[in-house]
């Protein structure tokens, strides 16, 4: 375990932002930023990641292809209103149906995700390239892009200065970067709205004027912040699980025995990528989709005009690189 200061204003916090699983996640007194200190160091994050590359982790993002390329059109619309054409390359690309959506809007796409089973499916099945390796100098043989982005990745970054470094090399000039985070600055009383702050996963959650800090110590120009209250969202998955945890009690239990030979963690891996997408059962596909594009709709059409301010909220960042 390490401890760290504020990463941009270098000075040291006691405030307590909020406490999980033993860790803390302080809050600097100047800039808004909240960080894990102490937090386990580079080595025991990195093995803590390659926990997470069994099939089971992959899974749920590979078929939850409906809720992502909802997301992916909503941000292609805003990308496309700064930056109509080019080369994208995003960062934590999960099964890659942002990207998916990117090419069919005419974009030329790559990816980088470090769950090696997520990069296979989008070389194998989307046919999108693909590095499982963090960026660096070699990363997609060195080619430069018009647009990095990445979503909801920024609070896992180690070393979010030294990252954004990389993006800013990688872009051509006037490249865009373009990334989706949550906020640190909100009141208190919504932490109970929040099922967990996924500490020490979560290493690091920004305010807008720690936002701001980062895009100038590394050579971006702030161009627009897109700003969604998830207050809404958020009452509705708590409500939600309160239900689901009322209909799991009065469900029989079944056979572990049948039930297991029935679960999809048990499948090879070769045949879970051709099985994967498959629709499935169709009443529960469609309710199960249904629950996804109303949340959805809470999240970016409810949360565009909810009020925000001290409020929970996911912020869509649109920056360029300073040439």
């Amino acid at each position: 375990m390490e401890y760290i200061k504020c990463i941009l204003c270098d000075i040291d916090s006691n405030e307590v932002a909020w406490e999980e699983d033993g860790y803390t996640a302080r809050r600097c007194p100047n800039c808004g930023l909240v960080y894990v200190s102490p937090r386990p160091t580079l080595s025991e994050i990195l093995n803590m990641y390659a926990s997470h590359q069994s099939y089971s982790k992959a899974q749920p993002l590979i078929s939850g292809a409906f809720d992502r390329r909802l997301r992916a059109r909503h941000h292609l619309g805003i990308i496309k209103e700064h930056k109509s054409s080019g080369s994208v390359l995003e960062i934590g690309a999960g099964a890659g149906w942002f990207l998916y959506e990117a090419r069919r809007a005419g974009f030329t796409v790559y990816g980088i995700e470090l769950n090696r089973t997520l990069a296979e499916f989008m070389g194998e099945r989307l046919k999108i390239p693909c590095g499982a390796s963090p960026l660096d100098r070699s990363s997609s043989s060195g080619q430069t892009f018009d647009v990095i982005c990445h979503f909801d990745v920024l609070s896992h970054f180690y070393n979010p200065i030294a990252e954004f470094q990389k993006m800013n090399n990688r872009l051509n000039n006037g490249g865009l970067l373009v990334f989706e985070t949550g906020n640190s600055d909100f009141d208190a009383r919504y932490k109970s709205l929040f099922r967990s702050f996924q500490l020490p996963d979560h290493l690091f959650t920004f305010s807008e004027v720690s936002l701001k800090k980062l895009l100038e110590q590394t050579g971006f120009e702030l161009e627009k912040i897109y700003e969604y209250s998830i207050v809404p969202q958020l009452m509705f998955l708590l409500a939600t699980r309160r239900i689901m945890a009322i209909v799991r009690r009065g469900t029989p239990r079944q056979n572990t025995n049948v039930s297991n030979q029935h679960n999809n963690i048990q499948t090879p891996p070769d045949k879970q990528l051709k099985t994967s997408t498959n629709k499935g059962n169709f009443p529960i596909s469609f309710a199960k989709n249904a629950i996804n594009y109303f949340s959805y709709t809470l999240r970016y059409k409810v949360g565009a005009i909810a009020p925000q301010k001290r409020r929970p909220r996911t912020m869509l960042i649109i920056a360029h690189k300073i040439s």
